[in-house]
């Protein structure tokens, strides 16, 4: 429910913004950008080496690989998988949250519950989100964000687990 919650607001926050036109970068990295247009691995995963779009990050450039196999240029699907792409980080920084407050700082469930909630909602409608929501050349940075959120929930859960590899290892994979 709370990632249905936070995929509703964010579609309330940026939803707007599905149809805008690709700016600034994007027409480089995206638009006239030939590497994008093949889903073939391991091509989509290595880039050829230039200065235009995600030549140097690999998962980045694959997600757009998707992207055009999906859509061909159509903006809006480029616009909803970043806008997905916050929603689960959001999401993502619920569940660090809430483990945190219930664990470590020893908040009842429903208090730790209803930190959380409010921080993930702060993360989604928080203006300095616009630009990697909007921008879809900063798409790598809502990757890392959410590898980030993703290695830092896994360590957290390693610390009040039975089986603390299991989520080092985890951790270590994001």
């Amino acid at each position: 429910l709370v990632a249905l919650i936070y995929a509703a607001a964010s579609w309330l926050v940026y939803g707007w913004t599905l149809d805008a036109p690709f700016i600034l970068d994007d027409q480089q990295t995206i638009q006239n950008n030939p590497a994008i247009r093949s889903l073939a691995l391991p091509d989509s995963l290595n880039p050829p080496p230039t200065d235009m779009g995600f030549s140097r990050r690999p998962i980045a450039h694959l997600t757009m690989c998707v992207n055009f196999a999906l859509g061909d240029l159509r903006i809006e699907g480029y616009r909803l998988f970043n806008l997905l792409l916050h929603a689960l980080n959001a999401f993502l920084l619920f569940l660090l949250a809430r483990l945190l407050a219930a664990r470590a700082l020893l908040l009842s469930p429903r208090t730790a519950f209803f930190a959380a909630f409010f921080a993930g909602l702060i993360w989604i409608v928080h203006p300095l989100s616009t630009s990697a929501v909007h921008y879809l050349t900063q798409r790598p940075e809502l990757l890392a964000a959410g590898a980030f959120l993703a290695m830092l929930g896994a360590q957290a859960r390693s610390l009040f687990s039975a089986h603390p590899r299991r989520w080092l290892l985890t951790a270590w994979a994001f």
